[in-house]
């Protein structure tokens, strides 16, 4: 490719977000599955394929806003897509835990929501698969009685996409997970919560775990509670992302590099369709819209002259 055909006539800016509704770049770069984006469908890396086509080098294409996410059934975009959210407060709240499809806990349920992905990417090469996806958080009539679940109140007629039992070993058998282990997991989890100390995961522990908790309690018990109280629930939880963050490399401006390591003369990208500005690293709420902000200052004032003292 010339160096001619990477000159731009006009100055232009992507700003079209990220890829993860697009399944193919899915499939050729994230590290892992992502089944449920919590992002409008118009995400689908149109803005990355038109930079490939005029050389764009890229970068971070293996990560993304990664959480936890439940969908209600029938809930769709206009589009017909299926809609997703995060699950930040549920699972952190007492009486509640997560269990695999083994029935077991595999995480700290009150981690960062970012970070939990980990958790649900771990491979298992002798299944040959994920074994934490799908998951299932798991809450007791005690929860139900206190706490909203999304938008289900307490004292509310029960949703029909609650899985419903009157005992642990009806629930496991309506989720397809062995009763032995279900029962399990949750005798060693209330002991835990028995003693204040979570001995597997550590739940409780971190200041952040009650960030979303109960706080009118104290301690580890703003996120530790027994689920131990008839009639028991669950619902599905899989892996989705906010947005995927990688995307074109730039430099200081914003200006997009090419695949030789020279400027795209004329291009500039900011938001999520840029090369992550800190890596797969989620710093906390906001860490998408500062480096937007951010770059589409710079961007626009080097577009009108402005270079604050950096030299090119």
């Amino acid at each position: 490719m010339s160096e001619k055909t990477l000159i731009f006539d006009i100055q232009d800016n992507i700003a079209t977000g990220g890829f993860e509704w697009n399944e193919e770049l899915v499939n050729n770069f994230l590290r892992g599955p992502l089944n449920a984006p919590a992002s409008p469908p118009g995400n689908d890396g149109d803005g990355l394929l038109l930079a490939q086509e005029v050389g764009a080098s890229l970068g971070n294409m293996t990560s993304a806003w990664w959480s936890p996410v439940l969908s209600v059934p029938n809930d769709n975009w206009d589009e017909g897509n299926q809609k997703s959210s995060p699950i930040l407060i549920e699972r952190t709240l007492p009486h509640t835990l997560m269990v695999n499809k083994s029935g077991k806990r595999f995480c700290n349920e009150a981690n960062n929501y970012s970070a939990m992905a980990g958790a649900f990417h771990f491979f298992d090469p002798n299944e040959y698969g994920y074994p934490n996806l799908p998951s299932w958080i798991i809450f007791d009539s005690n929860f139900r009685e206190k706490y909203p679940f999304v938008n289900i109140l307490p004292g509310t007629e029960d949703p029909d996409w609650f899985v419903k039992a009157d005992s642990i070993n009806n629930l496991a058998e309506k989720l397809e997970i062995d009763q032995n282990s279900l029962n399990l997991t949750l005798d060693t989890f209330n002991k835990y919560v028995e003693t204040g100390n979570d001995l597997d995961f550590g739940r409780g522990k971190s200041e952040y775990d009650s960030f979303y908790g109960d706080r009118s309690q104290s301690g580890v018990y703003t996120t530790l509670g027994a689920v131990e109280k008839a009639p028991f629930y669950a619902v599905k939880i899989d892996i989705g992302a906010l947005g995927t963050n990688g995307g074109m490399k730039t430099d200081e401006f914003g200006r997009v590099i090419s695949a030789s390591g020279s400027i795209i003369e004329g291009l500039y990208t900011v938001g999520n369709a840029m090369a992550g500005s800190t890596g797969s690293v989620y710093a906390g709420a906001g860490g998408t819209l500062g480096p937007a902000l951010t770059y589409g200052f710079l961007a626009g004032n080097h577009v009108a002259g402005k270079n604050f003292g950096v030299k090119e």
